[in-house]
């Protein structure tokens, strides 16, 4: 409740602030969300995991609240995009790896671009929109309507055909025709992967993520472009493009799924103030979750 109202408030003011103020008035009230005690011991046990079990606490309070104050800006900049850029031209971004879509884009073939919610994610979605008219984004409908109904706007706006997997059974098929008919289907590596994840080692410890974006490359026979948004110093984006992953003949979906975790990992080490993931992610920690959860009396309130 406290995170959803922090939201609000955000997204109230941030229409009518200037810009810069926006941006500080964005980070302070992430960091506001410290304050809920789900949202701390979810950050913390990240910090953990991606630190490792040598850090101090204070190494680890600092991390949450640096990925708290950018999950500000990150909605910040959904906020703003274009009111400040009026098209994708103007958005202050460097790409390293450009080459690497372009050949994608030039085969005529249908590719998988998956990132993480990392940065600026939705920015990068609409970067890569723009370069790919055939482009849709695979997501999860948000449970807060104001926000769904920001970001859908800035997607459309971007030209952006959004497929969101909690509404049919049946994305699968939809994703698979797009395509083989030479489309591209940007997603994040993290969709799925409380429900229907297998895990892999990451960083220090076991963390689930889902294998249908492997199952669906290795049926449609098409690569995945691994891409990234992270935001620089000076409020500009850099988008990192890395080598595309192509099925190998008679490659198990765990298998290619793990060369694309190996990906994932390098990011979050590198960038790990700027990966955007409150809940606890690591699956030990979910099983424990799960655990309490399922119990009643006292030892289900802990976690309230």
């Amino acid at each position: 409740m406290l995170s959803r109202a922090l939201a609000a408030i955000l997204l109230g003011s941030g229409s009518i602030l200037p810009v810069s103020a926006g941006r500080w008035l964005a980070e302070k009230i992430g960091a506001l969300v410290y304050l809920a005690p789900r949202a701390r011991r979810g950050l913390l046990e990240n910090a953990r995991h991606i630190l490792g079990g040598e850090s101090t606490p204070a190494e680890r309070r600092s991390l949450a609240l640096a990925v708290l104050r950018n999950f500000g800006r990150s909605v910040h900049d959904l906020l703003v995009a274009h009111r400040r850029w009026k098209s994708v031209q103007e958005l202050p971004l460097k790409v390293i790896g450009r080459e690497r879509f372009d050949g994608l884009a030039a085969s005529g073939k249908g590719f998988i671009a998956a990132s993480l919610h990392l940065g600026s994610y939705e920015i990068g979605s609409m970067v890569l929109a723009e370069r790919c008219p055939s482009a849709a984004i695979v997501y999860h409908r948000d449970p807060a309507g104001f926000f769904e109904k920001l970001r859908s706007r800035q997607r459309a706006l971007a030209r952006l055909e959004e497929i969101a997997i909690d509404a049919s059974p049946f994305f699968a098929i939809e994703l698979s025709r797009r395509l083989r008919e030479g489309g591209a289907i940007l997603m994040a590596g993290e969709l799925e992967a409380r429900r229907r994840g297998e895990r892999f080692r990451f960083l220090h410890g076991f963390a689930n993520f889902s294998l249908w974006p492997a199952r669906l490359a290795i049926h449609a026979g098409a690569p995945v472009l691994p891409a990234f948004t992270v935001r620089e110093a000076d409020g500009s984006f850099c988008l990192h493009l890395e080598e595309p992953l192509h099925p190998r003949p008679h490659e198990e979906p765990a298998r290619f799924m793990a060369r694309l975790v190996e990906v994932f990992e390098r990011y979050v080490k590198k960038f790990p103030e700027q990966w955007l993931m409150v809940r606890p992610f690591w699956a030990e920690e979910e099983d424990e979750v799960t655990r309490l959860a399922s119990a009643g009396g006292k030892e289900r309130g802990r976690w309230c």
